[in-house]
């Protein structure tokens, strides 16, 4: 698949570009126009599957039935499911077998478990919607942050719970992506304020914030306020993830324009890194290991940044291989290994990177379907494993702060073999 770079960006529509054409045509209802854009939009990125499953849509609107059946078939043979027959655009298709034959391969695709994770260890503790994870080589203990109770809880070597940070301690908001410094014996976090934590208050809610704790002590040493957006009426930033530099340059994402920031090594104050509209949305972020590169997921695809000049390109990658809804994304031996809640089924994933790192030339679904997923979000690789939380329920608290107790769940981390 060839990728568009940000010189070409400024010259063509983007995909993204073409897709809100196509959306905007959609609800006017001028499905020709709807099919034209996503038509172009799919031919540009022909790995996305949210633009293949809105051409079949427009296919079939359009009277291309047989190629509105093969184009989900393609989605089918790459492990995504959707619910073919709750969309009314398909209501042409009906009658047809292949058509409810690929229906079945999808819903079947709800049954296909793949994988060898077992459960690294559990909180006991419910409702917590934990989000991020961090581990401290050092003493083997492993940090979870919890958005709806405002904490960060500790699972010592020995497998003892503790809170290590207490609930709204210090002014401490929803907890976020998290990484543990353990030659500067420090714990990173992204906190801000979100809807499904107790106490959520949106016009008092404060702005982001990139917090430092002793890793060992837990005593909060500063708090790091993400810049704001230039202009009277930018929206506040919103940091989800946090990823470090072996020289000690931590990386905070703002997932609401498009932004990296950077704390270096000594600095008092986070700085813009890169501010660029070809990141799209930064979700999960990875440092590669000789520090040249930082690897973005933006929920469609996977963007690279140039430590040293900056410059911001799409990693290319077949078009069989779906990037979509990567939130956590984690670097290991020139591979990434990525959570994607974004699309069903959940899944976690190895992404093989090209030796020079530029390009995606495999991807492989280590776990799927798993038993304890109930919304996946961020992981780490530790101990030779990849490490993720499986049931953040986060979705759950969005749509109704009040969980019934009984559908509530203990929070399970679980691991998957690397080596």
């Amino acid at each position: 698949m060839t990728g568009w770079t940000v010189a070409a960006a400024a010259q063509q529509p983007t995909p993204q570009d073409l897709a809100r054409e196509a959306r905007a045509a959609y609800d006017k209802g001028d499905y020709e126009t709807f099919f034209e854009k996503t038509q172009a939009a799919a031919k540009l990125a022909p790995g996305d599957v949210w633009l293949l499953y809105n051409l079949a849509c427009g296919q079939a609107l359009a009277g291309k039935r047989d190629e509105a059946v093969r184009t989900l078939d393609t989605l089918a043979d790459r492990g995504v499911r959707f619910d073919l027959e709750a969309e009314g655009d398909f209501s042409s298709l009906r009658n047809r077998a292949d058509f409810r034959k690929t229906a079945e391969r999808m819903r079947s695709l709800g049954d296909l478990q793949i994988g060898k994770s077992t459960v690294a260890f559990r909180i006991p503790e419910k409702g917590l919607v934990p989000e991020g994870l961090a581990f401290d080589s050092k003493t083997g203990s492993f940090f979870v942050g919890s958005i709806r109770k405002k904490k960060v809880v500790r699972v010592a070597k020995e497998g003892r719970v503790s809170d290590f940070v207490a609930s709204g301690r210090d002014g401490l908001r929803g907890v976020l992506g998290m990484r543990v410094d353990a030659a500067r014996r420090r714990l990173l976090a992204c906190t801000r304020a979100m809807p499904h934590m107790e106490g959520y208050v949106k016009e008092k809610s404060p702005d982001s914030a990139l917090v430092e704790f002793d890793a060992d002590s837990g005593v909060r040493k500063r708090e790091y306020p993400l810049p704001p957006q230039p202009g009277p009426n930018a929206t506040a930033p919103a940091c989800d993830d946090v990823a470090l530099g072996p020289d000690g340059s931590v990386f905070v994402n703002d997932a609401e324009h498009m932004r990296i920031f950077v704390l270096r090594p000594g600095a008092k104050d986070l700085e813009v890194f890169v501010d660029d509209p070809a990141l799209g949305r930064p979700q999960g972020f990875a440092v590669s290991d000789d520090a040249k590169t930082v690897y973005v997921s933006n929920y469609r695809r996977v963007m690279a940044v140039d430590v040293t000049s900056k410059r911001v390109r799409a990693v290319d990658a077949p078009a069989e291989v779906v990037l979509n809804g990567i939130d956590g994304l984690a670097y290991d031996r020139g591979t990434l290994l990525a959570v994607q809640n974004g699309i069903e089924p959940n899944r976690v994933a190895r992404l093989r990177l090209s030796p020079d790192g530029t390009r995606i030339t495999a991807g492989e679904i280590l776990e799927m379907n798993n038993p304890f997923f109930d919304e996946p979000t961020l992981g780490i690789v530790a101990n030779g494993a990849f490490y993720n939380v499986a049931d953040s329920q986060g979705g759950r608290y969005l749509k109704n702060a009040e969980v019934p107790e009984s559908e509530q769940r203990e929070v399970v981390v679980l691991k998957v073999p690397l080596r």
